[in-house]
């Protein structure tokens, strides 16, 4: 630490002061415990200095996270004039960067290094009258400098006011970089979720114009098949089957892009009603019967007796299991097999699918859930599909406050689990 012998007093003339010095670091600690807003912080900071050191001119000038300018936050003393701000290239905040002391007004005055401060420069220091400049410095860089007036008496800066400024100017860098952290990471988050609710309403608008088209595509297409006349296959039969199969798959292409778009613009809603969980298994698993039929592949369910009666909604229950024995259902090679276990866990439900595919590699686990994301196959092709089945059953199991997860290894198969709150109820009663 760098103490100015010009600007120390007598010990002697200060030791009266140390028990209000310590109390004017306890009641800065006290009162920025937990305080994220930098205003607040820059505002304490100034109060307790300047109550502590006697002096009623200061000033706290903290760096812009945009462009690295030095611009003053808070200022006790300087009447009605502009907040003063400084380039982030001036000699003056380059000094105390690099170096571990603080400064004075006749270092300003006598140093040479000063001499680079242009007339800018100088006009806001001058306009500042500032007598110590105190840096607030992590590890990171200079966060901001305090910059303190002559003392009420005209006194010089005692050693123990300079210890005292030295603590409260560490103790204040490292809470007001945090309150800035915070606050970039808050504007990030916002306008992440300005951009999710942007292209939640082109993608609804997306599919509202889509529909239409589609709409009449099908219809003419049932009229071709109507008007078709039983008999052999031909050339005309196949192609309106083929239309009929890619309007379906541009059907439910729209729909898994409604659901993403509802999801993210927070329009979906859990409607909880008592559900009766073993019964829409068993559906789920019928509704797969003529696909695992021509596969070849087998369908087992192993489930706790018995169920309980839970309050889901069913629909989003359903929606989530039909898109993970889809997917097991796509995954898993001919002739394989795929398992369906649900039992009560404590508080919760938890629900597995499990296939006998070629498993999901380590690093492309933490992918699957997110939107679009589809796993390459050894043979280097991507399956069918939209991508959005698992993100769809994420956003729906989180809407009910449960969590779902995947476990694989290649070569040996995967296994994705779910698991909802479980709030048991008897029949018939209300929805909540």
């Amino acid at each position: 630490m760098r103490l100015h012998k010009s600007l120390l007093g007598s010990n002697n003339e200060n030791n009266h002061k140390t028990s209000d010095y310590l109390k004017a670091l306890e009641q800065f600690s006290h009162q920025t415990k937990g305080m994220i807003n930098i205003e607040e912080l820059s505002s304490s900071l100034v109060g307790v200095v300047t109550h502590a050191i006697q002096t009623d001119k200061a000033c706290l000038m903290l760096r812009c996270p945009v462009g690295g300018k030095f611009s003053a936050v808070f200022s006790s003393g300087m009447g009605k004039r502009a907040l003063p701000s400084l380039p982030a290239a001036s000699p003056l905040l380059l000094w105390l960067r690099r170096s571990e002391g603080f400064l004075s007004r006749k270092d300003l005055d006598i140093l040479p290094y000063f001499k680079a401060l242009s007339a800018s420069e100088r006009g806001t220091i001058e306009e500042i009258e500032g007598e110590l400049y105190m840096p607030l410095k992590t590890q990171r860089d200079l966060t901001g400098v305090l910059i303190l007036g002559p003392k009420l008496h005209q006194e010089p800066y005692s050693e123990d006011e300079i210890r005292l400024l030295w603590v409260l100017t560490n103790q204040a860098a490292m809470s007001i970089e945090n309150a800035q952290l915070y606050a970039q990471e808050k504007k990030r988050s916002a306008e992440l979720q300005r951009l999710k609710e942007r292209r939640a309403n082109f993608l609804m608008t997306l599919c509202q114009q889509l529909k239409a088209p589609i709409t009449s595509v099908k219809a003419s297409a049932d009229m071709l098949a109507e008007e078709d006349e039983p008999g052999p296959t031909t050339v005309r039969s196949r192609l309106i089957r083929i239309l009929g199969l890619g309007i379906e798959t541009l059907e439910k292409l729209i729909a898994e892009l409604l659901d993403l778009a509802r999801m993210e613009g927070a329009t979906v809603r859990v409607r909880r009603k008592p559900t009766d969980v073993t019964r829409v298994i068993k559906d789920v698993a019928a509704l797969f019967s003529p696909s695992l039929k021509n596969k070849g592949q087998t369908l087992e369910l192993e489930l706790s007796n018995p169920l309980p009666t839970a309050m889901l909604d069913r629909q989003h229950f359903e929606e989530v299991l039909l898109n993970l024995v889809t997917n097991a259902n796509k995954f898993t090679p001919d002739g394989g097999h795929i398992t369906v276990c649900a039992r009560e866990v404590d508080t919760s439900l938890v629900v597995e699918v499990k296939d006998s595919g070629p498993g999901i590699p380590p690093s492309e686990q933490g992918w699957l859930f997110e939107p679009y994301y589809q796993v390459v196959s050894a043979a280097g092709r991507r399956p069918a599909g939209s991508g959005l089945g698992l993100t769809i059953a994420k956003a729906l199991v989180e809407l009910h406050g449960g969590k779902i997860w995947v476990e694989s290894k290649v070569g040996e198969g995967s296994t994705f689990s779910f698991s909802l709150p479980l709030e048991v109820t008897n029949e018939g009663t209300g929805n909540r």
